[in-house]
């Protein structure tokens, strides 16, 4: 006597994982498998939280210290308005680094660029390219914008006054 797992159609499957018959597998209302197509790929953002605090914790306090010991240079000459928003870009820029598992699941981590940049050089001369990337790219892009605003707040507080 045969038993009756033994006789199923091979390759139908529905979606609880028990098999279906072969006229049953296109009814209406039923998916066809239940694994992603290969096209579809979700990216989920990935924010962890501890390399911030960190960054923060200590750049921050790094930044103030030079605010306040470079603040009238940096209100008369813009390469030392340039060195007080880097270090505040080394505290605040991210950079974005993404992943996949090869299939159908990645996403991009948010970690501040200075550690990347870290990271990177530690590495060595293969990484290079990456570090350029991932690290300095983010934190030139964040001191520029950073001394393109305070410059443009100096100038015009010296035309109002």
């Amino acid at each position: 006597m045969t038993h009756k797992s033994s006789i199923r159609p091979k390759g139908h499957w529905s979606e609880r994982g028990r098999v279906t018959s072969v006229a049953n597998a296109d009814a209406l209302g039923r998916p066809r498998r239940s694994v992603l197509a290969f096209g579809i790929i979700t990216r989920m953002p990935e924010f962890t939280l501890t390399p911030w605090i960190w960054t923060l914790g200590i750049g921050l306090p790094v930044f103030a210290v030079v605010a306040a010991i470079l603040r009238r240079r940096a209100q008369q000459s813009a390469w030392w308005r340039f060195v007080v928003c880097f270090v505040l870009a080394c505290a605040i820029a991210p950079s974005l680094f993404p992943w996949t598992n090869g299939h159908n699941a990645g996403g991009v981590i948010l970690i501040p660029a200075v550690l990347m940049f870290a990271d990177m050089i530690q590495r060595g001369s293969e990484a290079v390219f990456g570090a350029l990337i991932l690290g300095a790219l983010p934190l030139c892009i964040v001191s520029f914008v950073l001394l393109g605003i305070w410059s443009a707040l100096i100038r015009r507080r010296k035309r109002d006054a």
